[in-house]
């Protein structure tokens, strides 16, 4: 019985390391668009949720992520972590008015920060752009340089 020789190893492991080469870079992209297109979801079903409160709550939005079911049951949440990205619930004082943010926390996690408002349009912008204490509602945020998904 003749096994394999030095050379025939070395050659599967360099097609294997080849192989490899090729896969890995593609799956981690794979992952972010993943990511990126959940928050897309994620960002359309919160505004969906805002409009169904507003409707049965007088036309006032829930101020909390709990006030609407979206992604957690923890009391008085107005800032979220899941999948690599912050989500952030702004409400004005009356009520009226919101918008949310879903940042990115690393490049590796997403390409861009997203934006939507009680319009429903979800924007974004690069994930290189800091976004100053999200918290703080604004009454015109969308005055950055947000572009509407599908531009």
């Amino acid at each position: 019985m003749r096994g394999f020789t030095l050379v025939e190893l070395m050659i599967v492991v360099v097609i294997i390391a080849v192989i490899a080469a090729i896969a890995v870079p593609n799956l981690i992209s794979s992952k972010k668009a993943a990511k990126q297109s959940s928050v897309i979801g994620n960002l359309r079903s919160l505004a969906t949720a805002q409009e169904t409160y507003a409707t049965t709550h007088s036309n006032r939005y829930a101020d909390s992520f709990d006030d609407i079911n979206f992604l957690t049951n923890v009391a008085n949440t107005k800032q979220i972590f899941r999948a690599g990205y912050n989500y952030y619930l702004v409400v004005n004082d009356a009520y009226t008015d919101w918008y949310a943010y879903a940042l990115a926390r690393t490049s590796d996690d997403g390409d861009y920060h997203y934006f939507v408002d009680k319009s429903s349009v979800i924007r974004h912008e690069s994930s290189s752009t800091t976004v100053s204490n999200p918290e703080t509602y604004t009454s015109n945020p969308v005055g950055r340089s947000w572009t509407p998904i599908g531009d």
